[in-house]
């Protein structure tokens, strides 16, 4: 009786230390592009420096059909106040760039399917070349998986040549 105890004891505690295993596993950031210091923030480079950032970020996800002649980044993190490596950590990115307004059909066509609906987004850190309301009535929206791995969108302005892309990992 005393040895069918301990291995009910022992069964159980496999048990507790796999279901234990498995929560920790959930709560490891499974983001699989995470962000380099460099990449974290364009703002402060100089133009040749942003563009070289944005087309390396871009062309994890597709070969670029055109050139990028002007780029932003920005990515912030929210959550992951312990250092611990349990706490999750997401990230809310915002990238502009801009092509030559006769290359925008060739990007048009990595694009998959339109939004239908306008993204009530702008941003709370007063970028110059992030999205305002004024712009976002103009745009056509996207789903940004062509050009990120992160949900999200992507907003086009054919006449300018203008692209952003919004994503998230919350």
């Amino acid at each position: 009786m005393i040895s069918s105890l301990h291995g009910r004891i022992n069964s159980a505690a496999i048990l507790i230390i796999l279901l234990a295993a498995i929560m920790l596993e959930g709560c490891r950031n499974t983001n699989p592009t995470p962000p380099t210091k460099a990449e974290s923030a364009t703002v402060a480079l100089s133009k040749t420096e942003r563009v070289a950032q944005v087309t390396h970020i871009l062309s994890r996800y597709n070969s670029l059909p055109s050139e990028i002649i002007d780029a932003y980044f920005d990515e912030k993190t929210v959550g992951g106040a312990d250092q611990s490596g349990f706490a999750p950590v997401d990230y809310i990115s915002f990238m502009y760039f801009k092509v030559r307004p006769e290359e925008m059909s060739k990007w048009n066509r990595l694009l998959i399917r339109d939004l239908g609906y306008v993204p009530n987004l702008t941003s709370d850190e007063n970028y110059q070349w992030w999205l305002n309301n004024k712009k976002m009535s103009e745009l056509e929206f996207f789903e940004p998986h062509p050009l990120s791995s992160r949900d999200g969108f992507v907003a086009i302005s054919r006449k300018t040549g203008e692209i952003w892309v919004y994503g998230f990992t919350l």
